[in-house]
């Protein structure tokens, strides 16, 4: 049965794969722990490589930007591409935030 704990459930995983000696496991355990305790994080619905989600994300961005261009709100376009991406508009938000900061 699964954990409710996503580290404890990830380390599993990969232990039952890899021969990874305990010590080592632990250590990365900590380390996540540390970086990653008491935050909510996005994990994807389906195995994409990082090629697939910058391609996806070059479309959120380039729809984004012609239907704004095109008179849509703001906020409107954001709706609309979370439903048409199946992604939350928060996702949505940060994809188009990581935009305006690789043009900074």
């Amino acid at each position: 049965m699964p954990h409710f704990d996503l580290v404890t459930e990830l380390l599993e995983r990969i232990a039952m794969q890899v021969p990874i000696a305990e010590p080592v496991l632990r250590e990365i355990e900590r380390k996540a722990r540390k970086e990653w305790g008491g935050r909510r994080h996005y994990v994807l619905m389906e195995c994409s490589s990082r090629q697939e989600l910058m391609s996806r994300d070059g479309r959120i961005r380039a729809d984004y930007r012609r239907l704004v261009n095109a008179g849509a709100r703001r906020n409107e376009a954001r709706k609309y591409l979370a439903l048409r991406f199946g992604l939350s508009t928060r996702r949505i938000g940060q994809i188009l935030a990581l935009d305006d900061e690789s043009e900074e």
